[in-house]
Protein backbone atom coordinates (compact mmCIF):
# COMPACT_ATOMS: atom_id res chain seq x y z
CA UNK A 1 0.00 0.00 0.00
CA UNK A 2 0.93 3.28 -1.17
CA UNK A 3 1.91 6.23 1.79
CA UNK A 4 1.79 9.80 1.37
CA UNK A 5 5.45 10.22 1.65
CA UNK A 6 5.77 7.47 -1.82
CA UNK A 7 5.46 10.27 -4.02
CA UNK A 8 8.08 12.32 -2.06
CA UNK A 9 10.60 8.91 -1.66
CA UNK A 10 10.38 8.60 -5.91
CA UNK A 11 11.21 12.07 -6.12
CA UNK A 12 14.42 11.86 -4.04
CA UNK A 13 15.32 8.47 -5.31
CA UNK A 14 15.63 9.87 -8.64
CA UNK A 15 16.85 12.91 -7.94
CA UNK A 16 19.70 10.95 -6.26
CA UNK A 17 20.12 8.66 -9.52
CA UNK A 18 19.98 11.39 -11.53
CA UNK A 19 23.00 13.08 -10.19
CA UNK A 20 25.04 10.02 -9.55
CA UNK A 21 24.92 9.23 -13.58
CA UNK A 22 26.05 12.97 -13.88
CA UNK A 23 29.29 12.71 -11.88
CA UNK A 24 29.67 8.82 -13.79
CA UNK A 25 29.59 10.76 -17.36
CA UNK A 26 31.73 12.89 -16.16
CA UNK A 27 34.43 9.98 -14.76
CA UNK A 28 34.17 8.67 -18.39
CA UNK A 29 34.18 11.74 -20.11
CA UNK A 30 37.74 12.57 -17.91
CA UNK A 31 38.93 8.79 -18.33
CA UNK A 32 38.11 8.62 -22.50
CA UNK A 33 40.01 12.22 -23.05
CA UNK A 34 43.04 10.37 -20.69
CA UNK A 35 43.02 7.22 -22.83
CA UNK A 36 42.79 9.25 -26.66
CA UNK A 37 45.60 11.34 -24.89
CA UNK A 38 47.43 8.38 -24.25
CA UNK A 39 46.96 6.76 -27.36
CA UNK A 40 47.54 10.11 -29.94
CA UNK A 41 49.64 12.10 -27.90
CA UNK A 42 53.49 12.14 -27.18
CA UNK A 43 55.36 12.40 -23.69
CA UNK A 44 51.50 12.62 -22.21
CA UNK A 45 50.70 12.54 -19.19
CA UNK A 46 47.47 12.20 -18.03
CA UNK A 47 45.72 13.61 -15.08
CA UNK A 48 42.64 11.79 -14.70
CA UNK A 49 42.36 11.84 -11.33
CA UNK A 50 43.07 15.67 -10.96
CA UNK A 51 40.26 16.23 -14.00
CA UNK A 52 37.56 14.36 -11.90
CA UNK A 53 38.03 15.90 -8.77
CA UNK A 54 37.90 19.64 -10.62
CA UNK A 55 34.47 18.40 -12.16
CA UNK A 56 33.28 16.78 -9.10
CA UNK A 57 34.37 20.30 -7.11
CA UNK A 58 33.62 22.83 -9.48
CA UNK A 59 30.96 21.52 -12.34
CA UNK A 60 28.68 18.26 -10.49
CA UNK A 61 29.03 20.42 -7.14
CA UNK A 62 26.86 23.04 -8.17
CA UNK A 63 24.04 20.75 -9.44
CA UNK A 64 23.42 19.64 -5.76
CA UNK A 65 20.88 22.55 -5.05
CA UNK A 66 19.78 23.25 -8.85
CA UNK A 67 18.63 20.00 -9.86
CA UNK A 68 15.59 19.80 -8.24
CA UNK A 69 15.14 23.33 -9.49
CA UNK A 70 14.67 21.62 -12.72
CA UNK A 71 12.66 18.81 -11.67
CA UNK A 72 10.03 21.44 -9.77
CA UNK A 73 9.81 23.37 -12.92
CA UNK A 74 9.62 20.79 -15.43
CA UNK A 75 6.76 19.49 -12.90
CA UNK A 76 5.00 22.67 -12.63
CA UNK A 77 5.31 23.78 -16.58
CA UNK A 78 4.85 20.36 -18.07
CA UNK A 79 4.94 20.76 -22.10
CA UNK A 80 1.43 20.77 -23.41
CA UNK A 81 1.05 19.71 -27.06
CA UNK A 82 -1.63 22.77 -27.38
CA UNK A 83 1.16 24.82 -26.86
CA UNK A 84 3.80 23.29 -27.57
CA UNK A 85 5.50 26.89 -28.58
CA UNK A 86 5.17 28.78 -25.46
CA UNK A 87 6.66 25.53 -22.91
CA UNK A 88 9.68 25.31 -25.24
CA UNK A 89 10.36 29.36 -25.18
CA UNK A 90 9.78 28.78 -21.24
CA UNK A 91 12.06 26.05 -20.79
CA UNK A 92 14.89 27.02 -23.19
CA UNK A 93 14.41 30.46 -21.06
CA UNK A 94 14.83 28.57 -17.73
CA UNK A 95 17.85 26.43 -19.22
CA UNK A 96 19.39 30.24 -19.67
CA UNK A 97 18.84 30.80 -16.16
CA UNK A 98 20.11 27.13 -14.96
CA UNK A 99 23.32 27.33 -16.78
CA UNK A 100 23.96 30.96 -15.71
CA UNK A 101 23.06 29.94 -11.93
CA UNK A 102 25.11 26.55 -12.60
CA UNK A 103 28.28 28.66 -14.49
CA UNK A 104 28.55 31.34 -11.39
CA UNK A 105 28.36 29.03 -8.82
CA UNK A 106 31.20 26.76 -10.44
CA UNK A 107 32.67 30.43 -10.79
CA UNK A 108 32.52 30.47 -7.13
CA UNK A 109 33.99 28.11 -6.09
CA UNK A 110 37.23 27.80 -8.59
CA UNK A 111 37.45 31.89 -7.30
CA UNK A 112 37.30 30.69 -3.64
CA UNK A 113 39.09 27.25 -3.14
CA UNK A 114 40.13 26.92 -6.33
CA UNK A 115 44.00 26.64 -7.85
CA UNK A 116 43.57 29.88 -9.70
CA UNK A 117 46.13 30.32 -12.18
CA UNK A 118 48.52 33.31 -12.03
CA UNK A 119 47.19 34.83 -15.57
CA UNK A 120 43.62 34.50 -14.01
CA UNK A 121 43.99 35.95 -10.61
CA UNK A 122 42.00 39.61 -11.36
CA UNK A 123 39.96 37.94 -12.57
CA UNK A 124 36.50 38.87 -10.65
CA UNK A 125 33.79 35.30 -10.53
CA UNK A 126 31.59 36.60 -12.92
CA UNK A 127 34.26 36.39 -15.82
CA UNK A 128 35.61 32.78 -14.47
CA UNK A 129 31.76 31.75 -15.31
CA UNK A 130 31.73 33.09 -18.59
CA UNK A 131 35.03 30.96 -19.00
CA UNK A 132 33.47 27.49 -17.33
CA UNK A 133 30.09 28.61 -19.41
CA UNK A 134 31.55 28.74 -23.08
CA UNK A 135 35.32 28.21 -23.30
CA UNK A 136 37.40 24.98 -22.32
CA UNK A 137 34.90 23.48 -19.95
CA UNK A 138 31.58 24.38 -22.01
CA UNK A 139 29.48 23.82 -19.46
CA UNK A 140 26.53 25.75 -20.90
CA UNK A 141 26.17 22.53 -23.57
CA UNK A 142 26.80 20.29 -20.78
CA UNK A 143 23.84 21.81 -18.68
CA UNK A 144 21.91 22.05 -22.17
CA UNK A 145 22.43 18.22 -22.18
CA UNK A 146 21.11 17.85 -18.55
CA UNK A 147 18.38 20.14 -18.68
CA UNK A 148 16.90 18.12 -21.38
CA UNK A 149 17.33 14.58 -20.30
CA UNK A 150 15.97 15.70 -16.73
CA UNK A 151 12.57 17.63 -18.47
CA UNK A 152 11.98 14.67 -20.78
CA UNK A 153 12.33 12.30 -17.99
CA UNK A 154 9.99 14.27 -15.91
CA UNK A 155 7.67 14.74 -18.57
CA UNK A 156 7.02 10.93 -19.92
CA UNK A 157 6.39 10.47 -15.93
CA UNK A 158 4.11 13.52 -16.69
CA UNK A 159 2.24 11.85 -19.63
CA UNK A 160 2.43 8.52 -18.34
CA UNK A 161 0.34 9.56 -15.63
CA UNK A 162 -1.99 11.21 -17.67
CA UNK A 163 -2.35 8.24 -19.76
CA UNK A 164 -2.83 6.49 -16.80
CA UNK A 165 -5.59 8.64 -15.06
CA UNK A 166 -7.83 9.08 -18.73
CA UNK A 167 -7.82 5.16 -18.79
CA UNK A 168 -8.96 4.87 -14.38
CA UNK A 169 -11.37 7.66 -15.63
CA UNK A 170 -12.80 5.93 -18.55
CA UNK A 171 -13.15 2.67 -16.92
CA UNK A 172 -14.66 4.80 -14.12
CA UNK A 173 -17.14 6.24 -16.10
CA UNK A 174 -17.73 2.61 -17.88
CA UNK A 175 -18.72 1.42 -14.61
CA UNK A 176 -20.97 4.31 -13.97
CA UNK A 177 -22.99 3.83 -17.33
CA UNK A 178 -23.18 0.50 -16.90
CA UNK A 179 -24.38 0.52 -13.37
CA UNK A 180 -26.76 3.19 -14.55
CA UNK A 181 -28.18 1.11 -17.67
CA UNK A 182 -28.35 -1.76 -15.20
CA UNK A 183 -29.69 0.18 -12.70
CA UNK A 184 -32.53 1.07 -15.44
CA UNK A 185 -33.20 -2.44 -16.84
CA UNK A 186 -33.66 -3.64 -12.78
CA UNK A 187 -36.16 -0.68 -12.27
CA UNK A 188 -38.59 -1.68 -15.44
CA UNK A 189 -39.35 -5.09 -13.71
CA UNK A 190 -40.94 -3.50 -10.83
CA UNK A 191 -43.71 -1.71 -12.40
CA UNK A 192 -44.24 -4.21 -15.27
CA UNK A 193 -44.86 -6.92 -12.24
CA UNK A 194 -46.94 -4.65 -10.14
CA UNK A 195 -49.08 -3.82 -12.83
CA UNK A 196 -50.06 -7.78 -13.66
CA UNK A 197 -50.47 -8.99 -10.55
CA UNK A 198 -52.77 -5.11 -9.28
CA UNK A 199 -54.92 -6.37 -12.22
CA UNK A 200 -55.44 -9.78 -10.62
CA UNK A 201 -56.20 -8.18 -7.60
CA UNK A 202 -58.63 -6.45 -9.51
CA UNK A 203 -59.98 -9.39 -10.72
CA UNK A 204 -60.45 -11.35 -7.60
CA UNK A 205 -61.92 -8.17 -5.46
CA UNK A 206 -64.43 -7.93 -8.49
CA UNK A 207 -65.32 -11.54 -7.68
CA UNK A 208 -65.47 -10.89 -4.22
CA UNK A 209 -63.03 -13.34 -3.74
CA UNK A 210 -61.54 -11.23 -0.51
CA UNK A 211 -59.94 -13.92 1.28
CA UNK A 212 -57.33 -14.66 -1.61
CA UNK A 213 -57.32 -10.55 -2.25
CA UNK A 214 -55.79 -10.61 1.54
CA UNK A 215 -53.53 -13.54 0.56
CA UNK A 216 -52.02 -12.33 -2.55
CA UNK A 217 -51.63 -8.52 -1.14
CA UNK A 218 -49.92 -10.32 1.61
CA UNK A 219 -47.58 -12.51 -0.56
CA UNK A 220 -47.39 -8.96 -3.11
CA UNK A 221 -45.83 -7.18 0.08
CA UNK A 222 -43.32 -9.64 0.76
CA UNK A 223 -42.28 -10.05 -2.63
CA UNK A 224 -42.00 -5.87 -2.45
CA UNK A 225 -40.00 -6.18 0.94
CA UNK A 226 -37.49 -8.63 -0.34
CA UNK A 227 -36.97 -6.16 -3.71
CA UNK A 228 -36.72 -3.19 -1.88
CA UNK A 229 -34.22 -4.50 0.51
CA UNK A 230 -31.84 -5.18 -2.86
CA UNK A 231 -31.91 -1.45 -3.38
CA UNK A 232 -29.53 -0.98 -6.05
CA UNK A 233 -27.70 -4.70 -5.51
CA UNK A 234 -27.21 -5.96 -8.57
CA UNK A 235 -26.37 -9.30 -8.13
CA UNK A 236 -27.45 -11.92 -5.59
CA UNK A 237 -26.74 -15.60 -5.06
CA UNK A 238 -29.03 -18.37 -6.80
CA UNK A 239 -30.22 -18.92 -3.95
CA UNK A 240 -31.59 -16.18 -2.51
CA UNK A 241 -33.26 -15.26 -6.48
CA UNK A 242 -34.91 -18.32 -5.77
CA UNK A 243 -36.34 -17.31 -3.01
CA UNK A 244 -38.11 -14.16 -4.87
CA UNK A 245 -39.07 -16.61 -6.92
CA UNK A 246 -40.72 -18.63 -4.69
CA UNK A 247 -42.82 -15.74 -3.56
CA UNK A 248 -43.61 -14.30 -6.51
CA UNK A 249 -44.74 -18.06 -7.41
CA UNK A 250 -47.11 -18.41 -4.49
CA UNK A 251 -48.68 -14.87 -5.51
CA UNK A 252 -49.13 -16.58 -9.17
CA UNK A 253 -50.59 -19.86 -7.45
CA UNK A 254 -53.54 -17.29 -5.74
CA UNK A 255 -54.43 -16.79 -9.05
CA UNK A 256 -54.25 -20.46 -11.13
CA UNK A 257 -55.08 -22.49 -7.90
CA UNK A 258 -53.92 -26.21 -8.83
CA UNK A 259 -53.49 -25.13 -12.71
CA UNK A 260 -49.87 -24.22 -11.76
CA UNK A 261 -47.34 -26.81 -10.75
CA UNK A 262 -44.27 -25.96 -10.02
CA UNK A 263 -40.92 -27.83 -9.34
CA UNK A 264 -37.09 -27.07 -9.18
CA UNK A 265 -34.08 -29.20 -10.09
CA UNK A 266 -30.99 -27.51 -8.55
CA UNK A 267 -27.44 -28.68 -8.20
CA UNK A 268 -27.26 -27.41 -4.34
CA UNK A 269 -23.33 -26.26 -5.84
CA UNK A 270 -24.76 -23.73 -7.73
CA UNK A 271 -26.76 -21.97 -5.19
CA UNK A 272 -23.95 -19.68 -3.79
CA UNK A 273 -22.83 -18.89 -7.46
CA UNK A 274 -24.21 -14.84 -8.05
CA UNK A 275 -26.12 -13.85 -10.85
CA UNK A 276 -28.20 -10.80 -11.54
CA UNK A 277 -30.58 -9.91 -9.17
CA UNK A 278 -34.52 -10.72 -10.79
CA UNK A 279 -33.16 -12.30 -13.81
CA UNK A 280 -35.49 -15.50 -13.51
CA UNK A 281 -38.62 -13.49 -12.31
CA UNK A 282 -39.59 -12.50 -15.88
CA UNK A 283 -38.74 -15.11 -17.34
CA UNK A 284 -41.25 -17.37 -15.03
CA UNK A 285 -43.58 -14.31 -15.69
CA UNK A 286 -43.38 -14.86 -19.30
CA UNK A 287 -43.82 -18.63 -19.24
CA UNK A 288 -46.73 -17.96 -17.14
CA UNK A 289 -48.27 -15.15 -19.11
CA UNK A 290 -47.65 -16.94 -22.14
CA UNK A 291 -47.97 -20.77 -21.47
CA UNK A 292 -50.46 -20.78 -18.81
CA UNK A 293 -52.76 -18.07 -19.20
CA UNK A 294 -53.97 -19.64 -22.62
CA UNK A 295 -54.34 -23.20 -21.48
CA UNK A 296 -57.18 -24.58 -19.41
CA UNK A 297 -55.20 -27.85 -18.18
CA UNK A 298 -52.92 -28.14 -15.74
CA UNK A 299 -49.43 -26.51 -16.46
CA UNK A 300 -46.30 -27.48 -14.98
CA UNK A 301 -43.23 -25.31 -14.93
CA UNK A 302 -39.57 -26.13 -14.16
CA UNK A 303 -36.91 -24.43 -12.81
CA UNK A 304 -33.41 -25.69 -13.39
CA UNK A 305 -29.88 -25.04 -12.66
CA UNK A 306 -26.83 -27.10 -13.50
CA UNK A 307 -23.33 -26.17 -13.36
CA UNK A 308 -21.27 -26.40 -16.21
CA UNK A 309 -17.66 -26.52 -17.51
CA UNK A 310 -18.12 -22.91 -18.81
CA UNK A 311 -20.27 -21.83 -15.71
CA UNK A 312 -24.07 -22.24 -14.78
CA UNK A 313 -26.84 -23.22 -16.87
CA UNK A 314 -30.24 -21.91 -16.06
CA UNK A 315 -33.37 -23.10 -17.62
CA UNK A 316 -37.12 -22.01 -17.42
CA UNK A 317 -39.50 -24.90 -19.12
CA UNK A 318 -43.25 -24.85 -19.26
CA UNK A 319 -45.73 -27.48 -20.87
CA UNK A 320 -47.97 -24.66 -22.20
CA UNK A 321 -49.74 -23.32 -25.36
CA UNK A 322 -46.29 -22.73 -26.88
CA UNK A 323 -45.76 -20.95 -30.38
CA UNK A 324 -44.81 -21.81 -34.23
CA UNK A 325 -41.78 -19.39 -34.04
CA UNK A 326 -39.87 -17.07 -31.21
CA UNK A 327 -42.35 -14.13 -30.70
CA UNK A 328 -41.56 -10.49 -30.33
CA UNK A 329 -39.82 -10.48 -26.99
CA UNK A 330 -41.72 -8.09 -24.67
CA UNK A 331 -40.21 -5.73 -21.82
CA UNK A 332 -39.36 -8.90 -19.18
CA UNK A 333 -37.50 -10.67 -22.10
CA UNK A 334 -35.99 -7.78 -23.38
CA UNK A 335 -35.02 -6.56 -20.16
CA UNK A 336 -32.94 -10.56 -19.28
CA UNK A 337 -30.99 -10.08 -22.94
CA UNK A 338 -29.76 -6.55 -22.65
CA UNK A 339 -28.56 -7.46 -19.00
CA UNK A 340 -26.88 -10.06 -19.67
CA UNK A 341 -25.34 -8.54 -23.15
CA UNK A 342 -24.39 -5.64 -20.89
CA UNK A 343 -22.88 -7.57 -17.71
CA UNK A 344 -21.63 -11.12 -19.55
CA UNK A 345 -21.12 -9.87 -23.26
CA UNK A 346 -19.66 -12.72 -25.58
CA UNK A 347 -19.61 -15.18 -22.09
CA UNK A 348 -23.30 -15.54 -22.15
CA UNK A 349 -25.85 -17.18 -24.52
CA UNK A 350 -29.86 -17.04 -24.58
CA UNK A 351 -31.78 -19.62 -26.21
CA UNK A 352 -35.62 -19.25 -26.31
CA UNK A 353 -37.15 -22.99 -28.05
CA UNK A 354 -41.29 -23.07 -28.16
CA UNK A 355 -43.33 -25.80 -30.07
CA UNK A 356 -46.94 -25.30 -30.49
CA UNK A 357 -48.53 -27.12 -27.96
CA UNK A 358 -45.47 -28.95 -26.03
CA UNK A 359 -44.18 -25.31 -24.31
CA UNK A 360 -41.41 -23.32 -24.21
CA UNK A 361 -37.75 -23.83 -22.85
CA UNK A 362 -35.82 -20.48 -21.93
CA UNK A 363 -32.03 -21.34 -21.19
CA UNK A 364 -29.43 -19.00 -19.93
CA UNK A 365 -25.70 -20.10 -20.56
CA UNK A 366 -23.97 -17.76 -18.33
CA UNK A 367 -19.71 -17.53 -18.06
CA UNK A 368 -17.55 -17.20 -15.56
CA UNK A 369 -16.01 -14.39 -16.87
CA UNK A 370 -18.67 -11.34 -16.16
CA UNK A 371 -18.17 -7.87 -14.93
CA UNK A 372 -19.61 -6.63 -11.87
CA UNK A 373 -20.00 -3.02 -11.85
CA UNK A 374 -19.82 -2.68 -8.30
CA UNK A 375 -16.09 -3.95 -8.46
Amino acid sequence: MSTPSSPLRTRLTHFGFTLVCVWVAMVLYASMRGAVGLLTLHHYEPLVWGEIRSMTVYLWTPLLPLTPLIFWFASRFPIEQNQLSISLLRHAAMLCVFALLHGYGSALLYYYIGDVSDDMRDYVPWQHAGHFLFTHNNVFLVDALIYSVLVASQNLSYFQQRVQQHELDAVRLQAQLVEAKLHALQMQINPHFLFNTLNSLHVLIKKQDHAQAQHMLNRLSDFLRLTLMLGNQQWISLQQELDLCQHYLAIEQVRFGERLQVSTQVDSVCLSQQIPALLLQPLIENAIKHGLATKLKTCHLTISAHATDNGLMLQITDDGSGCHTPPVFGVGLRNVQQRLATLYGPHQQFTFASSVGHGTTVTLNLGTQHAHPDR
